[in-house]
């Protein structure tokens, strides 16, 4: 039994190394490839390969049984293109390239020649209902939900420093709100001299709020600058 490395053989060095063909499954670019394989199957499991040279970096790779079974593989492994002589035939291979025949005679496929796929996008309008107190799905996998700002009594906890904010918040929300508060005695000496009080907080969150005696005295945010 020969394995499907094995049968690919011939042609592995060229596949891998033809410049702009990407990496793909059986579909796409190489759909033509995987088809004009299967044409070979029977032959290519049947015998072993012999391979003979056509000519400086030229050589075909011949699987044949008897008269009934017979599959070519002529390669060119030169920077240009090339005419070759095969079994009285002529063929024309393109630099760096193999040409497949099922049957030593026709060629189905040339690796230089394969048809590429080209995908286009589109885009369609789609009117959207949506209820503003619940979770919606917008006619596709995306859907939004409502999440309050700020710090609620349900959830609120005490900690000595910062916390991971992921495993934190556990997938419940996308935001994590620290609260920290200070007590100033009114015989405090910064209240004395009169003179007006900055707060200063270095921090990377995304907005602040600063209350005196629970009232908003001033907020800030910051603005994410793309490169």
């Amino acid at each position: 039994m020969r394995s499907k490395i094995q049968l690919c053989d011939p042609l592995t060095s060229f596949i891998c190394c033809i410049p702009g063909l990407l990496r793909q499954p059986k579909w796409g670019h190489l759909k033509d490839l995987h088809k004009a394989i299967k044409l070979c199957e029977e032959a290519l499991i049947a015998t072993e390969p012999n391979t003979t040279s056509l000519g400086p970096n030229f050589e075909a790779t011949i699987y044949q049984t008897g008269s009934r079974l017979c599959v070519a593989f002529l390669a060119n492994i030169a920077t240009s293109d090339k005419t070759v002589n095969f079994s009285g035939k002529l063929y024309n291979l393109p630099a760096w390239s193999v040409s497949i025949l099922p049957d030593c005679e026709n060629v189905v496929l040339n690796t230089a020649k394969i048809n590429a796929v080209t995908m286009i996008p589109s885009f369609m309008h789609q009117s959207l209902k949506v209820d503003a107190d619940s979770s919606v799905t917008l006619g596709s996998d995306w859907s939004w939900i409502n999440e309050p700002v700020g710090i609620s009594k349900d959830n609120s906890f005490l900690k000595h420093g910062l916390l991971e904010q992921i495993n934190t918040t556990a997938d419940q929300s996308d935001y994590l709100w620290y609260s920290l508060s200070i007590f100033i005695k009114p015989d405090d000496p910064l209240l004395q001299d009169g003179s007006q009080t900055a707060l200063h907080i270095e921090s990377l969150g995304h907005a602040l709020h600063a209350f005196v005696n629970g009232n908003l005295t001033g907020n800030a945010k910051w603005e994410i600058i793309w490169d």
